[in-house]
């Protein structure tokens, strides 16, 4: 045999580790340029897999979603729903990652070779799967054109995700004591938990659920999605079971 090989073991605390680690980063931070640094920033926002949350605001751009033929359309509904939500959960310190925060479609950000809907969807899986993050939710706002009474909020899990189910349980808590009991003083109302094949559901990999906050087509669910107040409090209430949920699992 060749010479003598010596191999030494040196244990390091986790927490000096850690130290040392943020030490470096802080080091070279300081020396990359700006436009690269801006760009480290943003993968690393991307990158949290702890207390993180995606809100996927349905629809955008050319895809208006649900209409109540009178100029109100479903994207616009979704996208203000959602920028509460995770401005509300900043403040709640948890980490809230958006997959469009502005009135685009997101269908160009997937190479699919497939209908610009399929795309689209194709391109939020994808966004959710990359960041890491414990859950996500999917703001949708429901239409029966045929049935003007049908009105509600609804919370859809995948059939076999059992976490899926938990987080929709929360939220559906959540949403019947802080909207129908108190805000609306209507405990005669009840969000319903759904499950359903639904694509966004199904080929994610983290648990998540999508919410419909109502009936565009139902005269007094319209008139609740068309007030700030309610939308604002809506937004607050779903928060909440998200951090239900999120402290339930830890």
């Amino acid at each position: 045999m060749p010479g003598n090989i010596f191999i030494v073991t040196i244990k390091i605390d986790r927490k000096l580790l850690i130290l040392i680690t943020a030490a470096l980063i802080f080091t070279l931070m300081a020396v990359i340029p700006p436009s690269v640094r801006k760009t480290l920033l943003v993968f690393n926002d991307n990158s949290t897999a702890y207390n993180a949350v995606v809100v996927d605001p349905g629809h955008g751009g050319i895809d208006g979603g649900a209409t109540d033929r009178a100029g109100l359309l479903e994207k616009d509904i979704n996208l203000d729903v959602s920028l509460r939500i995770a401005n509300i959960l900043k403040n709640k310190h948890v980490k809230a990652l958006l997959t469009r925060d502005k009135d685009i479609s997101l269908d160009s950000k997937s190479s699919l070779k497939a209908s610009r809907h399929r795309r689209d969807l194709n391109a939020r899986k994808n966004i959710i799967n990359r960041t890491r993050a414990d859950i996500f939710i999917s703001i949708h706002v429901d239409s029966d054109p045929g049935h003007p009474q049908t009105r509600g909020m609804i919370v859809f899990y995948y059939p076999e995700s059992r976490e899926g189910q938990k987080l929709a349980q929360f939220i559906k808590h959540s949403i019947d004591i802080m909207i129908y009991e108190r805000y609306l003083r209507d405990a005669s109302l009840r969000t319903r938990i759904r499950v359903n094949d639904y694509y966004i559901l199904r080929e994610t990999r983290i648990p998540g659920v999508l919410i419909e906050l109502g009936f565009i087509t139902n005269p007094e669910d319209k008139k609740l999605l068309l007030d700030i107040n309610f939308r604002e409090k809506i937004a607050e209430a779903i928060s909440c079971g998200l951090v239900e949920y999120l402290n339930s699992i830890q």
